[in-house]
Formats: structure tokens, sequence, C-alpha cells
């Protein structure tokens, strides 16, 4: 065996200490890869699916005549737009009424 000296050996202490402190943050690198990938593995959450069904003459908000005027019941938009239950007539009211009020602008598609 060589004998080394003592700034040899000092050397080769340093280098050791190196590679194992890379090999440290490799073992901890690697657990924490294991970590997240076991995470996001795991079973994604349930969705609800909700069926919405809308009888066509048990609420309808106008009617279109032969033709061709449209008949519109107010109380009946004014009643879904506050109510806001029906998800399907909802926007639709909401829109019948900013017509009907002036609150409505045209959309500026060059922009």
């Amino acid at each position: 065996m060589k004998n080394l000296s003592f700034h040899q050996l000092r050397s080769l202490e340093a280098q050791a200490a190196l590679v194992r402190g890379k090999m440290l943050h490799r073992i901890i690198l690697l657990a924490a890869l294991a970590y997240v990938t076991t995470a996001s593995a795991q079973e994604p959450k349930s969705i609800k699916t909700v069926k919405v069904i809308q009888p066509l003459n048990d609420t309808a908000l106008y009617e279109v005549k032969d033709d061709g005027t449209v008949m519109i019941d107010w109380n009946e938009v004014e009643a879904f737009a506050a109510r806001k239950t029906n998800p399907i007539l909802l926007p639709q009211a909401q829109v019948m009424l900013a017509i009907r009020d002036g609150r409505w602008k045209p959309m500026n598609h060059t922009q």
C-alpha cells in the first residue's frame, strides 16, 4: 500500500465527502420523485353527472308563430331570471331581459 501525504489524504477525504453528498442528494431526489409519482397515481375523484331534462311545453318563454311573429311571455322570463333555478332557461331569460331593457352590446370580434 502506498503511503499518502497528509494533504493527499485530506484531498481524498474531501472527494469522498463530495461523492457521499452527491449520492445523498440523488437519493433524496429519487425519494421525492417516487412520492410525487405515487401521490399523483391515486384514484381520481369521482364526478357526479347530472342529467338536465327540460320539458318543451311546460316552460316556454316564447313562441314563434307560423308568420314569424315571436310571442314572448315576459312574466315567465322575469320569473326564470329571478329564480335562477333552471340552468337551461336562465341564460336565455337573462339575454331576453337584457335585450328588452337595452343592456346589451354587440360583440367586437376584430380585437
